[in-house]
């Protein structure tokens, strides 16, 4: 069994013997009901509808009890013979085994609806019911399946119903809360996680009242929190994990288990770690939070004498220091003093404890540039990480194996530096096995892959294989597209389980709510600053999701996967006169891999990832003048000097990496001599494009979606005369986005909300907010817009001039998928006087120069009056080059 984190034991974490019946916990029949499927079924079966060969394949999956290959089977099953009984229970059985219980109810629903006397579907669908909290359903179709049942057989069916029903009432038992506790484990074999915390929360909303002393309970109710805590780090949302681990360290502080505490110490501590990552603006705060409860849990160790412990905390209180305090820092020095002592100079190293304190020395000599003594180290611990199942353990694996690429890279080892990215990669791949993929694109892993590719584009331009190098980029960025868009492909109620989420969240206000005023009363202004912004977060967050958005169901999404494409395709389809520059960073550095008609060429760029953002907000913040072009000017030599000389030509492409996004290319020098200028998301997305028939735009659907937008476009005047305009009460999402022709421009006045973490629930509202007006971005999976041209004319609600990445990627991509030929994006904070500017010109010359002309032609037009000379950076064209 996986667990996620050193300690976390799935059903039981607390070894002192005050709490030792928690271990014992009774077993409930929360879990029973996967071991009552029979193996044939007394049901109506089909009469000749279908395919014979797909419904036995399904059968015998199903019989074999190999539930996740009998889904898709069943499902083709189903819909060849939709009145088939047996396969539409059966696929709702074998989807509520594998988590897929929205799919299960919709089977199980047909299955009773097709064979109303067969108790096991009854039986099954209110299972399915429990599941996803309907309890008043479960027990009202849990009575009928008794009723239903052979008469040896309804005692059994009788105790379900028993548990059923204290599961559908609030009444406070430890009864009921073992319930709810056996559920949030079926929940996280299932990982659905959100099901899985929503279900620990109904366990305290029932846990009777604690009694002054009452150790088991006491010991009950931190276990439960700090289950949740520890989901919360799993799912990589670090402010509600510290929310529910602060009160099971009060549980624990009430109930004295200083064992415990000194690991609520260590949990805690890793949820700073974590904020800090999440939360560059924040990071040196929130490591010293950090440090302070690794210190705590190092002071508890140590009192203890837990001579194994403490050399785990020694290490990672050691690591967590090397990476944001100098390394002459006294209490660095002093620690790291005595972490030495813990470590052997002869390895291999299989026991936790001691790999910790063998990674902790490495990391600080991994800051000192020692890569020798930091690749004995790192190979020593490379064995304990590798075997590990902890998941915490499986992402430290790969920042050791990407430590080790880059050790061998800075050593001129550059075929060993492939290996160690090659083994990093691996480990993201094992690990994304124990993960839904919602969790996957917010965890470490997924950025893991980013850094895994940069190492294999340095190590390939490192031996001047230009062709391998631009293939490590071209495969990553299309992976990356893929990997964005994974859980929404699958089942996007899967991703999402809003349902949990707006209940757990709007029942954990209340009791931020409380801490704040115990937080204010005991005059600890820190706290009470954190639980003011959590508490404004959490409004926030519950009033989006009480807007009830509806997502497309994959069963009809519209979407084209684009493999990578093979160096020879890009080079293939570049025109003489072409150029494609893509651009990929990591923590290390950067490279640059540029492809024209007959030659490629890469290059090692010095600044890393953090280091280029905050050359790019540089340009957005300097206004005007000498300081504009210093930061212009800074941009332009990290990123095209050492490329340098570009050859001339007619049209170049850029492929930006996503800390690149929004800067702006068009004003730098490298630009001057392009004709035409656009971005694309992979080099397949490019030849893809290219290869479309281009259609000259000839009508407007102008929509006027948010304040401040021009109003001389619909003042009938210029070359769509008149266009089609949309304000007001007609601002519907079917009067913007339905019924889009191909020779339409499709510009998208709207409201960008991009505060969701989650960049595919970004939403684009039109007027006022409401369902009506919202159009989340996962929702463009599911929509044809053959639009000529889709204009992205956004703004942020409020002022925050910030252009997400993500975001940009996931709108051009999907709009391209949807199929439109080209999208062109407006930064968020452009000014109104340069957006009316550029597109009176846009407009104007859209239908006789095309799509590409129209837009240099209006960056021009805003260079020539005399406006910010970064600002033409403000419209970025993602589109073909022909």
């Amino acid at each position: 069994m996986h667990q996620i984190l050193r300690g976390s034991r799935s059903g039981f974490l607390f070894t002192s013997a005050k709490v030792w019946v928690l271990a014992c916990c009774c077993v409930t029949l929360a879990g029973a009901v996967q071991d009552t499927v029979p193996k044939t079924d007394a049901t109506v079966t089909a009469d000749g509808g279908g395919d014979p060969s797909v419904r036995e394949a399904a059968m015998a999956a199903y019989d074999k009890e190999d539930y996740a290959g009998a889904v898709d089977l069943l499902k083709d099953a189903h819909a060849l013979d939709p009145g088939d009984a047996e396969v539409a229970g059966r696929l709702g059985f074998a989807a509520k085994e594998t988590g897929a219980y929205e799919l299960a109810l919709k089977a199980l629903d047909s299955a009773v609806e097709l064979a109303p006397d067969n108790y096991y579907y009854w039986w099954w669908l209110s299972d399915t019911q429990r599941l996803l909290g309907r309890y008043a359903d479960a027990l009202q179709n849990m009575e009928r399946a008794r009723d239903l049942a052979p008469s040896e057989t309804r005692e059994e069916l009788q105790a379900y119903v028993a548990y059923t029903s204290i599961l559908a009432g609030d009444t406070p038992s430890w009864e009921n809360v073992d319930q709810h506790l056996n559920f949030a484990e079926r929940h996280r074999k299932m990982r659905r996680v959100r099901r899985q915390i929503e279900e620990y929360v109904n366990a305290l909303d029932v846990a009777p009242a604690v009694e002054p002393g009452d150790m088991k309970a006491l010991g009950r109710l931190a276990w439960t929190c700090q289950q949740i805590g520890v989901q919360y780090i799993y799912i990589e949302e670090p402010d509600p994990a510290i929310d529910y681990l602060k009160q099971a360290l009060l549980y624990m502080r009430d109930s004295d288990m200083p064992s415990e505490i000194m690991r609520q110490e260590q949990f805690l501590a890793i949820a700073f770690q974590l904020k800090a990552e999440r939360e560059p603006g924040a990071a040196a705060g929130c490591y010293e939070t950090a440090v302070s409860h690794w210190n705590r849990a190092l002071d508890a160790s140590r009192a203890a004498e837990d001579v194994a412990y403490t050399r785990y905390v020694q290490g990672r209180l050691l690591e967590v220091l090397s990476r944001f305090r100098p390394l002459d820092d006294p209490a660095l020095t002093a620690l790291r003093a005595a972490n030495l002592k813990e470590v052997p100079w002869q390895g291999p190293v299989n026991e936790y404890s001691t790999a910790d304190a063998v990674y902790g020395e490495a990391q600080c000599r991994l800051r000192e540039g020692d890569y020798a003594g930091a690749r004995i180290l790192l190979e020593m611990a490379a064995e304990y990480f590798d075997q590990s199942q902890y998941l915490s353990d499986y992402q430290r694996a790969v920042e050791l194996h990407l430590h080790l690429a880059w050790v061998f890279f800075q050593q001129e080892h550059v075929k060993e530096s492939l290996d160690q990215a090659a083994q990093a990669g691996a480990k993201i791949d094992e690990a994304r096995k124990f993960m839904d993929a919602d969790t996957f694109n917010r965890s470490a892993a997924k950025r893991g892959q980013q850094r895994v590719a940069a190492a294999r584009a340095r190590a390939y331009v490192a031996q001047s294989k230009g062709a391998e190098a631009f293939a490590a980029v071209e495969t990553f960025n299309a992976l990356d597209f893929r990997t964005l868009l994974g859980a929404l492909l699958v089942d996007d109620t899967r991703r999402t389980d809003a349902t949990s989420e707006k209940s757990v969240v709007r029942r954990r206000i209340p009791h931020l709510e409380s801490a704040l005023a115990a937080a204010r009363e005991a005059g600890d202004a820190q706290e009470a600053a954190r639980l003011e912004e959590r508490l404004a977060a959490d409004g926030a967050r519950l009033q989006w999701l009480e807007r009830g958005l509806s997502f497309v169901s994959s069963q009809t999404l519209n979407f084209e996967s684009l493999p990578p494409a093979t160096f020879e395709e890009a080079q293939g389809a570049l025109d003489a006169g072409a150029l494609l520059v893509g651009f990929l960073f990591d923590d290390r550095g950067g490279t640059a891999v540029c492809l024209s008609q007959d030659e490629v060429k890469g290059v090692l760029l010095q600044p890393n990832e953090s280091e280029i953002r905050t050359r790019v907000q540089a340009v957005r913040d300097a206004q005007e003048g000498d300081a504009l072009r210093d930061a212009s000017g800074a941009l332009y030599e990290a990123l095209f000097a050492p490329l340098a000389p570009l050859p001339e030509g007619k049209a170049l492409a850029i492929v930006p990496d996503a800390c690149l996004i929004g800067a702006p290319f068009e004003a730098m020098e490298a630009a001057g001599a392009w004709k035409s200028f656009v971005y694309t998301q992979t080099a397949s997305r490019l030849i893809a494009l290219n290869a479309q028939p281009g259609t000259a735009p000839a009508r407007l659907r102008y929509v006027k979606g948010r304040a401040g937008m021009d109003e001389t476009l619909c003042g009938g005047t210029g070359p769509f005369n008149p266009p089609r305009c949309l304000e007001g009460e007609s601002l519907t999402l079917p009067a913007v986005i339905s019924d889009v022709q191909a020779d339409e421009a499709l510009h998208l006045g709207c409201v960008l909300n991009q505060a969701a973490p989650d960049a595919l629930l970004s939403e684009l509202i039109f007027g006022e907010a409401s369902v009506d007006t919202t159009l989340p971005v996962a929702r463009l999976l599911g929509m044809k817009i053959p639009a000529s041209v889709v204009v992205l004319d956004w703004a942020p609600p409020q002022t925050a001039p910030v252009f997400r990445g993500d975001v940009v990627s996931a709108a051009a991509g999907l709009l391209h998928s949807a199929g439109a030929g080209a999208v062109l994006v407006v930064a968020p904070q452009t000014p109104p006087e340069v957006r009316t500017r550029f597109f009176t010109s846009f407009y104007g010359q859209l239908p006789s120069l095309g799509v590409a002309g129209a837009v240099q032609a209006a960056r021009q037009a805003v260079m020539a009056e005399d406006m910010n000379f970064a600002q033409p950076g403000a419209f970025m064209l993602f589109g073909g080059l022909r």
